[in-house]
């Protein structure tokens, strides 16, 4: 599905510099709120996190996948039919 997005004008090094920034920013705001782990199920969180794509239509209103990020620690996506993510360190079936 990832092919299909048309990026071409962004280099792959610029766009995995910018997912890197995403999930660092998340943890950079964990840090300030004094929270140790965030949880995410949304379609729109889980793309802004990890560039997740592969979520089906209904999940925005039946989550079947979702996203484990520790204030350090390896990231864990659940539910995932796909294991190509790069800021992924662990995936589980989903348990929902």
């Amino acid at each position: 599905m990832e092919e299909n997005l048309v990026l071409s004008s962004i280099p792959d090094k610029q766009l995995a510099e910018m997912h890197s920034y995403r999930l660092e920013r998340i943890r950079q705001q964990m840090r300030l709120q004094d929270v140790s782990l965030c949880v995410l199920a949304s379609p729109v969180s889980l793309r802004y996190a990890v560039n997740f794509v592969e979520y089906q239509m209904f999940q925005a209103h039946i989550p079947t996948a979702y996203l484990f990020i520790p204030l350090e620690g390896p990231v864990t996506l659940f539910g995932a039919s796909q294991r190509h993510y790069s800021l992924v360190d662990d995936y589980c079936p989903s348990a929902l």
